[in-house]
């Protein structure tokens, strides 16, 4: 496996442990804060200029910072546009 390149910002390493739904939040809960990320297929450039093919998250290589607070729920929708099926 190949390591992963941040771009300069801090890394999280994440536990493969535990699934998406144990993150789930009560249905009943309001959302405080809610971020809409649309992935595209295409070209990317990078920082160094180079260009490759990929996906860029609301057309950005390094994609968008989420902002909350310790204690808020975050929402984030997830779209991917292109590729195969021609989203």
């Amino acid at each position: 496996m190949s390591e992963q390149d941040s771009g300069g910002a801090p890394v999280t390493v994440h536990d493969p442990t535990h699934s998406v739904t144990d993150m789930a939040a009560d249905p009943g809960c309001a959302t405080d804060v809610v971020y809409e990320l649309v992935a595209r297929q295409g070209r990317v450039e990078l920082a160094d200029g180079a260009f490759v093919d990929g996906f860029s998250p609301n057309g950005r290589a390094l994609g968008l910072t989420i902002r909350a607070l310790p204690g808020q729920l975050v929402e984030a929708r997830v779209r991917i546009r292109g590729g195969e099926r021609g989203g």
